[in-house]
């Protein structure tokens, strides 16, 4: 049998990542200098993928920003966790290990809402 259109077939047999493979398992506000600020993705489901994703942080109640950190071309398997900080030095002085990413749009306190984003 042969193929007339392998790009498409590939499109259709190409592993999707949903919103459902990751989730928010933490938020940190941390007594350091007010740092660390991070927030902790537990992976649920193995993620071939992982620039599929993205966190996004509402600062100070006003609502979503959209995303503001994509995760790089990276697979992860499932029961991995993420941390994605504002900052290295605190997290890494208060959690006793580095974040995996930092990224400045981290900077997060109690009135954010911190959303994930998976296309």
């Amino acid at each position: 049998m042969q193929i007339k259109y392998p790009a498409l077939l590939a499109l259709f047999l190409a592993p999707a990542t949903h919103a459902a493979d990751l989730a928010i398992s933490g938020v940190i506000d941390g007594p350091l200098n007010s740092n660390p600020k991070a927030v902790e993705i537990l992976v649920i489901n193995d993620v071939a993928d992982l620039s599929q994703c993205g966190v996004g942080f509402a600062n100070n109640g006003g609502g979503t920003d959209g995303q503001e950190f994509t995760f790089p071309a990276v697979s992860v398997s499932a029961g991995t966790y993420l941390y994605v900080a504002n900052e290295s030095a605190d997290f890494t002085a208060y959690m006793g290990f580095a974040p995996d990413y930092v990224s400045g749009a981290a900077s997060i306190n109690g009135d954010d809402a911190i959303e994930l984003f998976c296309a």
